[in-house]
């Protein structure tokens, strides 16, 4: 199947300008591949602080490392399918420039930014981690003190694995250097995950879990916290700071095609339907607070 993707700017890259055109989107590029686009994640391809990049997998097994304009700067070829990306951070320069791929061999790859293209293997990388199961879900996150300009994403990996009967699901927790942190076994895939400040004192040290019908929270260490289910599945999740009182405190929530808000301890604060099913949810600083206080639903 050859999918065309179009990238919409302000979504994509948030840290670069944009025009708003009639239908207030921009379009950057437009690009098409042979094979089955499987997942996007933004990237630091410059090193610069900033995610100036993006990160492209596809059916065949290549990862493509792309710039703002699209041009490609680099390739890992695996000999497998890839069905998950996303950035983090592998050292101490704090940066999102090294990548995360989740391949059908059951691993998890942590990689560096490719100046040419390489084969995997024999190409070296940082590490892999085998999870013993299809991997499907990946994202980072960062556990820790946080100030004005937080940046969602950092050293911490995230992962949603099912087994090939499709009976089985886990979530797994792994630090920077692909070591195991906790995991459990759930009984439906995950969809999202996110870290948030559950007691309001500037620390994000709580993780939010959506799978299936439901939204679960758990200390950094795995220990269950409270849980929120739904008549329908629980497809997003994601921080804000929408009472502006600069703590990542607030869960947004995507069911169905309902939008639910959080207070910290679970409590729902309200509901909006926005008759179309929610698939995703990515928060932005409208008012330039450094503070993520708005959201977009898709």
């Amino acid at each position: 199947m050859i999918l065309r993707i179009i990238l919409i700017i302000f979504i994509v890259f948030a840290s670069i300008a944009c025009v708003e055109g009639s239908t207030g989107f921009l379009e950057r590029f437009n690009i098409t591949y042979d094979k089955e686009l499987t997942s996007i994640a933004p990237f630091d391809i410059q090193r610069t602080g900033k995610l100036d990049g993006i990160i492209v997998s596809t059916k065949d097994g290549k990862v493509y490392f792309l710039d703002s304009e699209g041009r490609k700067k680099g390739m890992y070829i695996f000999k497998v399918p890839v069905y998950a990306v996303a950035s983090f951070v592998h050292d101490e320069n704090k940066k999102m420039d090294d990548a995360l791929v989740g391949a059908l061999d059951n691993k998890v790859y942590a990689l560096w930014t490719p100046w040419s293209d390489f084969q995997v293997p024999p190409a070296d990388y940082w590490w892999d981690y085998d999870t013993s199961q299809h991997i499907y879900f990946l994202s980072s996150g960062d556990f820790g003190e946080y100030d004005i300009g937080y940046r969602r994403n950092s050293e911490y990996i995230f992962v949603g694995t099912e087994d090939y009967l499709g009976r089985g699901w886990q979530f797994l927790v792994l630090n920077a250097s692909g070591y195991l942190n906790w995991s459990l076994s759930l009984p439906a895939r995950v969809s999202d995950a996110e870290v948030f400040d559950l007691q309001s004192h500037k620390k994000t040290d709580y993780l939010a879990i959506a799978y299936g019908n439901r939204l679960d929270v758990y200390t950094k260490e795995g220990s269950f916290v409270w849980s929120w289910s739904s008549s329908d599945a629980v497809n997003a999740v994601s921080i804000a700071d929408y009472d502006e009182d600069e703590a990542l405190d607030d869960l947004i929530a995507g069911s169905g095609s309902k939008l639910y808000a959080f207070e910290h301890n679970g409590k729902l604060l309200w509901s909006f339907d926005l008759n179309s099913t929610i698939v995703s949810i990515t928060t932005i600083d409208k008012n330039n607070d450094g503070m993520p206080d708005y959201f977009l639903v898709a």
